[in-house]
């Protein structure tokens, strides 16, 4: 069962495969590698980073500082979460608390009030998110 995650799945195709329906499995593959290769861009002090949304696990807001954990190291930025979102793409991120926003790629699991990453990090989600 977990290596069915691992597999990225566009869609299933009966035989025969016929042009209108291979034409629509094409542009939904080409939807989402348009959306894993792009890029999140902010600046921290005299700093200028880009990151991949790929390599993003979760941003969380701690006061005035936004924190950027990715896969090798956290970044730190004064951004305010509006401008989080407008460097995201909504099909890739979700917000699952008022102080964080998570990569949907690499959640595990929600229950209850905890979400598990694939990494085994645990992230509060906050009860409104949970009843919606």
């Amino acid at each position: 069962m977990p290596d069915v995650f691992e597999a990225v799945t566009f869609d299933y195709i009966k035989k025969p495969i016929t042009e209108e329906r291979l034409r629509l499995l094409l542009l939904k593959a080409e939807t989402y590698l348009d959306m894993t290769d792009q890029s999140f861009f902010f600046q921290y002090r005299r700093s200028r980073y880009s990151l991949k949304f790929d390599d993003i696990l979760y941003y969380r807001k701690t006061g005035r500082q936004a924190v950027v954990h990715t896969k090798e190291t956290d970044y730190k930025t004064n951004m305010i979460r509006r401008e989080i979102w407008d460097g995201l793409d909504e099909r890739a991120f979700a917000s699952n608390h008022g102080s964080y926003i998570v990569n949907l790629k690499y959640i595990r699991s929600i229950a209850g009030i905890e979400l598990l990453l694939i990494n085994g990090e645990e992230l509060p989600v906050s009860r409104g998110t949970v009843k919606n």
